[in-house]
């Protein structure tokens, strides 16, 4: 009886958090105060809850970055990275009781009773933006430990994702065939972790440890993934080159933009809520503006511009998409509950109603009311309840562009400017060595810093 109390309880916090302000809502805020004002003190939105515990170090973890707080950010995401690794290694010994009780609210409410569960696309980008954090800090044990995570997390991933995908395929429930045309479809990629910017990470670090077959192996994954991408080309013709003596190499990777939110699709079926679905709109997913490319100069001489490497918009569009099965197939047991539940109780009305036309039966004509009062409150708790679960992490950046040039050893004072917002940083070169420039573009400011990469070894 307790736990039934227990359950009940929590179906109904479900229902109190369907009548506050999204996640998504409370996080577009968030972005216009960081366009705003780039020195927000703190990220405090459900930092509490334990189903978004993992989210919000994440998006604690970027907000560090779009500060320029290397440490902070390092730290909220070692946090999640630790809580992340739990999720997977205790996965099977979570309690009984609390897993039945976020099923149960899952199914009679919606997905938001669940814990978040970060996609392949969030863990690989979790260490990505780790790992800069890992240049800036010179933690240089960090970087390589982070890029073999990467490499390994991302092969066994791509095996589920694609057995998954075989499922969804036999099933016919795919995000494309459940949701209406003019939807975004993630048709860019194959899987969520064909993610360029990571692969280009996990090539550089073959690079800089001198293992060029595997550094070749990954550029080469790139090229499959974005046919003609200029960039990966003339990296790969920089490693068939020996580098001049007295010379370095600097690579520049520059952050712009938000990724896109998730979209709420509402479907109704005789009056009734039945589904609400994620989705990712065509609008939010066009190609993104940028404000150009990054201008590195010195001494009032423009050096090399960026280029674009990736749109991070299709991984998390398909990221969705390969989450669709169980989406779809929890989104079907709620609709067929509430259905059923809203037949059986007018068909009860309707009973009822016949029973008490034939003379004076009070008890029938108070279960026809009962009845009456219970479908209308089933219709009402249908439109309350049913909210798609929206929660993703949106302050990751949209697009990437990077450049890479050579120059003369020593200490160099760089310009570096886009739409109008300008920086100066100093990049120290070292002769045959790599130096790494980090930029995050932000409406009206930008964050950098420089590191070079001659102790990873």
């Amino acid at each position: 009886m307790k736990s039934l109390v227990q359950v009940l309880c929590h179906v109904t916090v479900v229902l109190l958090v369907a009548g506050c302000k999204s996640y998504t809502e409370k996080m577009e805020v968030l972005k216009k105060e960081i366009s705003l004002d780039c020195q927000i003190a703190k990220y405090n939105a459900y930092d509490t809850k334990r189903v978004n515990r993992l989210l919000a170090l994440q998006e604690r973890g970027r907000l560090c970055q779009l500060k320029g707080d290397w440490s902070g950010s390092a730290n909220e995401y070692r946090k999640a990275i630790d809580c992340l690794f739990t999720m997977r290694e205790t996965k099977p010994d979570i309690s009984v009781s609390d897993t039945l009780k976020s099923a149960i609210a899952s199914t009679y409410g919606n997905d938001l009773a669940k814990d978040y569960a970060p996609s392949a696309f969030d863990q690989m980008m979790l260490h990505t933006l780790d790992a800069f954090n890992c240049f800036a800090l010179g933690e240089w044990d960090g970087f390589g430990v982070h890029a073999r995570n990467l490499e390994t997390w991302r092969n066994e991933a791509t095996v589920f994702i694609k057995r998954d995908a075989k499922t969804l395929q036999k099933t016919g429930a795919s995000s494309n065939n459940s949701t209406a045309n003019d939807l975004f479809k993630a048709n860019a990629v194959n899987h969520s972790t064909d993610n360029i910017y990571s692969l280009y990470l996990i090539g550089l670090y073959h690079e800089i440890i001198g293992d060029t077959s595997n550094a070749i192996k990954a550029y080469r994954d790139i090229e499959r993934i974005r046919f003609g991408t200029a960039t990966v080309k003339e990296t790969l013709k920089s490693l068939d080159t020996a580098m001049k003596p007295g010379k370095g190499e600097v690579i520049v990777f520059l952050e712009e933009g938000f990724i896109p939110p998730k979209r709420e699709v509402k479907s109704y079926v005789g009056g009734i809520l039945t589904s609400a679905m994620p989705a990712y709109i065509s609008f939010d997913c066009m190609p993104f503006e940028d404000g150009g490319p990054l201008i590195i100069s010195e001494n009032k001489h423009q050096i090399a511009g960026t280029r674009l490497l990736c749109d991070l918009a299709p991984l998390a569009a398909k990221s969705l998409e390969e989450c669709m099965r169980g989406i779809i197939a929890r989104q079907i047991a709620r609709s067929s509950i509430k259905i059923m539940t809203k037949v059986g109780l007018t068909a009860a009305t309707i009973s009822s109603v016949v029973a008490s036309s034939g003379g004076d039966n009070k008890g029938a004509v108070i279960l026809a009311g009962a009845a009456a009062l219970g479908v209308l409150a089933m219709s009402i708790y249908a439109e309350a309840s049913e909210r798609a679960d929206l929660r993703s992490w949106l302050l990751l950046p949209r697009q990437v562009q990077i450049a890479r040039f050579t120059m003369d050893v020593g200490k160099h004072q760089l310009q570096l400017s886009t739409a109008g917002i300008r920086e100066n940083v100093v990049a120290e070169v070292k002769n045959g060595e790599k130096t790494i420039i980090y930029c995050i573009a932000l409406p009206n400011a930008m964050r950098t810093f420089s590191a070079c990469l001659d102790k990873i070894k």
